[in-house]
């Protein structure tokens, strides 16, 4: 009976420590996936500007 719980213990705790470091993964994941978008977009944003700024500077030119 004592050997039982022990061993009912350990798997709890495993399981526990599993759906922890599941649940981590999956955060780190989404984090990284944000900041990568967000890396992404920025640099359309600045590919976007150096356009708009070679276009200003043709018009000038002209």
């Amino acid at each position: 009976n004592y050997q039982l719980a022990l061993i009912t213990v350990y798997y709890l705790l495993m399981f526990n420590i599993g759906i922890g470091l599941i649940t981590v993964i999956i955060i780190t994941f989404l984090v990284v996936s944000l900041y990568f978008m967000n890396f992404i977009s920025l640099k359309r944003k600045k590919l976007k500007l150096n356009e708009f700024f070679i276009k200003i500077r043709n018009a000038i030119i002209r």
